[in-house]
């Protein structure tokens, strides 16, 4: 088994190959990855975002129908462009949405898939499970599907919780019951 500072890089070196392969976009947060060469170590370097992710402003803030609806697009516009890459992200979530005072970013590529991922060499491994999972995590995910599907249900469930203020299930298996 791969030891912890493996999966890290592992999961460093998936965001880099998955950023790579979006190109650049003004609603994906945005990374610069740098290697120490001596010590064979991934560096991640991002714009300082003082803690300013939409789950840190839920219990702060009270948005606007039109700063919800903003955050919608942006995040719609950032999905589209992984998905056109054929990049899954796999983890939208309050968590992973990065807030400007005029735009938000998602960020946080290090579990994303993409379907020419096996050809890399490598694979981020399977990381939720019945355990791990969330009320923002799709079903299929238990079953080590991803694709379109599995992030259009956590814009789904981002867009309930933005505008009705609650989640609309503690998690996805609760849905399957």
């Amino acid at each position: 088994p791969l030891d912890e500072r493996q999966k890290q890089q592992n999961i460093i070196q998936n965001q880099y190959k998955a950023l790579k392969k979006i190109k650049s976009n003004p609603f994906i947060l945005n990374v610069d990855f740098r290697i120490d060469d001596e010590s064979n170590t991934f560096y991640e370097i991002t714009e300082f975002q003082d803690e300013n992710t939409l789950q840190s402003e839920f219990p702060r803030k009270t948005f606007t129908d039109e700063e919800k609806w903003n955050i919608v697009d942006n995040i719609c516009e950032a999905v589209k462009a992984a998905h056109d890459a054929d990049v899954y992200h796999r983890d939208i979530a309050p968590h992973n949405i990065f807030l400007t005072s005029t735009y938000a970013t998602l960020g946080n590529f290090g579990k994303s898939y993409f379907f020419d991922h096996h050809n890399e060499g490598y694979t981020v491994m399977h990381s939720i499970n019945q355990e791990k999972i969330g009320p923002y995590h799709a079903l299929e995910l238990l079953n080590e599907d991803a694709g379109r599907y599995t992030d259009i249900y956590s814009i789904g469930v981002l867009v309930y919780r933005l505008f009705v203020g609650s989640l609309p299930v503690k998690d996805c298996i609760e849905l399957n019951r």
